[in-house]
């Protein structure tokens, strides 16, 4: 087939999201065949430098020849875009399954397993490592089989597997091999690490090195961290330990020996020759894992009405404390007129000193001033109610200090705009008990009060 342009090719639905843009469904006009279109912005690909990843996906699907691997098209581009057309997966991705059932029955499992297996062997041969195998790379075709795609990270090790290596970090950060983490190479074992994680997440619905980040990821990966539930299968189980050992020599199917992986008992019963003959199961759930995740939600529901239950009763008891605080505030105001009880009601809200007032009094003016009663001025809060008295308070810690009652022996004198003076009798009687006892002279008390800021009128 030959692609000229954009213009000959209908475009559908998008279906997937690439890297560098947006995968759609697209119909050849001339023929009216289905396909899959990659649709790359030319700006994102060249501020990633990656024009060679293209490069090399290209010649890769035009060299490969398998059947589970998605057939390549042709390309084009224009002063935009790059454009990629392959053959059309219409069942989606192994990801998307695992999201939304949670996990995959054994029997798809296994067939899905023994169908990557048979990819990686037919790499092998062709001395070609996939470098990124996870579900997001691997596609159900219309009849169910799986098809490996995306082979931009792919690497083709000319000199053979005995010797060579490929000294590039480039595989997804959950399913990079230790080999690859501690000397930055990648080879035919590197994608047995990836398979067996691959298998841990088909059949528990979560990757296994998962984490918050990729530092602590790292971490479980060298460590080679694996905690197995309870329902994981026997047979899978063993398979996953045998791939996932840290030494890649050690790991089963090392050096191309996937003889010894197919003999494995998980894949007991599976005719390697004949699969592509075999009808793949409907993608269901892996009942023990579903199970599983079914009480650990009814779990979370059941925590979850409790904590609506307390909550309730919570709610219904500050609504009976509000009902009381209301009632008990108008038996207060009751017989205030109803505009005074307003203005009560917004200073009590708005003024931290209000509860040291009378229940039916205003503030009609307050202000910094400095308070000399001695030789040491004091910095305070002035209150003026309407009752009229002057009130003090501790700027720190908002208490009073000290309160002055309206009376005729009270004489205030407004020196200038900043200086107040207040003389009255010292109503402390312990104080004039005492110098009663000393002299009968009558004692006056004078205050300097210095305005720091303008007395502000409140109502």
């Amino acid at each position: 087939m030959n692609c000229i342009q954009k213009s000959d090719f209908e475009i559908g639905n998008r279906i997937g999201l690439g890297t560098y843009g947006e995968i759609f469904r697209v119909k050849e006009k001339k023929t009216g065949l289905i396909y899959a279109m990659k649709i790359m912005n030319k700006e994102l690909v060249s501020l990633y430098k990656h024009e060679h990843i293209l490069k090399r996906e290209k010649e890769l699907l035009i060299k490969l020849d398998h059947q589970n691997i998605i057939k390549y098209t042709c390309s084009f581009q224009d002063q935009k875009n790059y454009y990629f057309v392959t053959e059309l997966c219409p069942k989606g991705e192994l990801s998307y399954a695992i999201r939304k059932y949670g996990s995959i029955g054994y029997k798809l499992s296994r067939l899905i397993i023994s169908e990557i297996l048979v990819v990686l062997e037919y790499l092998y041969s062709q001395t070609i490592v996939h470098c990124d195998l996870h579900p997001e790379n691997i596609l159900f075709s219309e009849s169910g089989h799986i098809k490996l795609c995306d082979f931009g990270k792919a690497k083709i090790i000319e000199k053979g597997f005995n010797n060579a290596c490929s000294k590039k970090i480039q595989t997804s950060e959950e399913y990079i091999a230790p080999e690859t983490l501690k000397e930055g190479i990648v080879q035919p074992e590197s994608d047995l690490w990836s398979l067996g994680c691959l298998i841990y997440q088909m059949f528990c619905g979560k990757t296994l090195f998962r984490s918050s980040n990729e530092f602590i990821t790292y971490q479980k990966i060298l460590k080679g961290e694996i905690h197995y539930p309870k329902y994981f299968p026997s047979q899978a189980k063993d398979l996953v330990s045998k791939l996932l050992v840290t030494n890649p020599d050690q790991r089963i199917g090392a050096k191309g020996n996937f003889k010894a992986i197919k003999n494995h008992k998980f894949f007991e019963g599976v005719d390697f020759t004949n699969l592509a003959s075999i009808e793949p199961p409907k993608i269901n759930a892996y009942l023990p894992a579903f199970q599983h995740s079914k009480k650990k939600t009814e779990r979370k529901e059941r925590k979850l009405q409790e904590y609506m239950t307390i909550r309730d009763n919570e709610r219904a008891k500050a609504k009976k404390e509000r009902q009381h605080i209301i009632l008990k505030e108008m038996a207060q105001y009751e017989g205030i007129e109803p505009e005074r009880v307003q203005l009560l009601r917004d200073q009590k809200r708005k003024i931290k000193y209000s509860k040291y007032l009378k229940t039916n009094e205003l503030i009609t003016q307050m202000g910094l001033v400095y308070m000399k009663r001695g030789l040491f001025p004091r910095k305070r809060q002035l209150v003026l109610t309407d009752e009229p008295r002057f009130l003090f308070f501790d700027l720190k810690k908002g208490v009073k200090k000290a309160e002055i009652n309206w009376s005729k022996n009270i004489k205030c004198d407004i020196l200038n705009k900043k200086l107040l003076t207040i003389i009255t009798v010292y109503t402390l009687n312990f104080f004039l008990q005492q110098r009663k006892k000393q002299s009968k002279k009558k004692i006056s008390f004078r205050g300097l009060f210095k305005t720091i800021t303008k007395m502000e009128k409140c109502f």
